[in-house]
């Protein structure tokens, strides 16, 4: 229901372990297998007391993660996806700063909830607004799945990124929308 970074509370071991014994275990075998892989492999991955374990691997960018590292990437992502299609490595280029993103969700998600609830003050918002499940209809923002919107504000620290998003969250006006409001606690 939310994604933040830097996740500095993740030893640097554990981090390792998952690129090298997990990612980069998986594209390497591809490789010996004949079957290099180009492009996005997401490995989502648990830390556990007896380390860390695959959840899942997609060949796409995670989501809602995606919307929190991609803002940080000061390289082009067109010339990163066109490099790594000639098979090119491209040294990516990070900023400073905190994200933190918060999804905001229809009554009842992920069961059963309701579509068509009027989103008003997404003009009031001084945040990255990313629409997850809206459409529009007679002129006006409508919430349409589950996942409605994911909020995402930047400063230079995770505390301050994540007042300024539940600040900017509460410009936008939906009675059928709901958010946690602990995203970022566990990185403060």
């Amino acid at each position: 229901m939310g994604a933040y970074t830097p996740v500095s509370h993740i030893p640097e071991e554990a981090y390792n372990e998952a690129v090298e014994k997990i990612v980069q275990a998986m594209a390497s075998a591809m490789v010996k297998e004949g079957k290099p892989f180009l492009g996005v492999l997401y490995g989502g991955c648990m830390l556990t007391k007896d380390g860390v374990k695959t959840i899942e691997y997609n060949v796409r960018f995670g989501d809602p993660e995606t919307e929190v590292v991609l803002p940080a990437l000061k390289n082009d992502l067109v010339d990163v996806v066109i490099n790594t299609m000639k098979g090119q490595s491209t040294k990516l280029e990070w900023s400073d700063e905190a994200y933190c993103g918060v999804v905001m969700a229809n009554k009842g998600y992920p069961e059963n909830y309701q579509k068509g609830a009027v989103i008003e003050g997404l003009d009031h918002c001084n945040a990255l607004v990313f629409h997850m499940g809206t459409s529009t209809k007679d002129g006006k923002t409508i919430a349409t799945g589950g996942r409605v919107l994911f909020v995402v504000s930047s400063a230079s620290t995770l505390k301050d990124a994540q007042t300024k998003v539940y600040e900017e969250i509460k410009n936008i006006h939906c009675d059928a929308l709901f958010y946690r409001n602990d995203i970022g606690n566990k990185g403060i």
